[in-house]
């Protein structure tokens, strides 16, 4: 298990700047990561290996704010 899922509660991330949105639904099997700005929308699927990946390049950021 990684830090994007909790007793098997997967995250659903919102991340907002003056710029740009990104939002991140995580799920048992992949998931889906939505970056917006004023102008278009850009749609990722990401496997479950992916979802670890970013993961562990999130959880040092997630552990610092927290």
């Amino acid at each position: 298990m990684n830090w994007l899922q909790i007793k098997d509660a997967w995250r659903d991330i919102e991340l907002t700047n003056k710029r740009y949105t990104f939002h991140l639904k995580a799920e048992r099997g992949g998931g889906i990561a939505t970056i917006k700005d004023a102008g278009c929308g850009m749609v990722i699927a990401l496997s479950r290996d992916d979802l670890v990946e970013l993961g562990r390049f999130l959880k040092p950021f997630v552990d610092e704010a927290e």
